[in-house]
């Protein structure tokens, strides 16, 4: 099970460069904004997708298309108003040219709009049931 879920975070990461690769081109190194629950409820799902994403990234010696890539991971806490201020702050400081998460549906809400509005691209994961 956990073998599938770092080939997933790794098809991802990889799926996310070939879409934006055309604003890396200048870059010497890709940054992307990770965020997720490390502290909160939903932590139980945000630090194993932290772990993925740092097995995943060492799989590729954080390189993809001859670009370093780094990984910065924000704590969201499953709080949107918390979401939006590491997302801004994701684009705005860190200059991510990528986000990454959030697993809560509010959290992510909030970020997807706030990367819409700065056209920054952004890759949430869909969780449905079976049913």
């Amino acid at each position: 099970m956990e073998s599938k879920r770092v080939i997933m975070i790794a098809a991802v990461v990889l799926m996310t460069f070939s879409f934006a690769a055309g604003a890396w081109s200048a870059e010497k190194e890709i940054k992307i904004g990770f965020v997720t629950d490390l502290t909160s409820l939903l932590s139980i799902n945000g630090i194993p997708m932290r772990q993925a994403a740092i097995l995943a990234m060492e799989e590729v010696n954080y390189t993809v298309a001859g670009k370093k890539v780094k990984i910065v991971f924000e704590d969201e806490a499953s709080d949107p108003a918390v979401a939006m201020d590491r997302v801004k702050k994701l684009v705005e400081s860190d200059k991510v040219s990528i986000l990454i998460g959030s697993f809560h549906a509010g959290c992510a809400a909030a970020g997807a709009e706030y990367a819409a509005r700065t056209r920054t691209p952004k890759y949430r994961r869909l969780v449905q049931s079976a049913e």
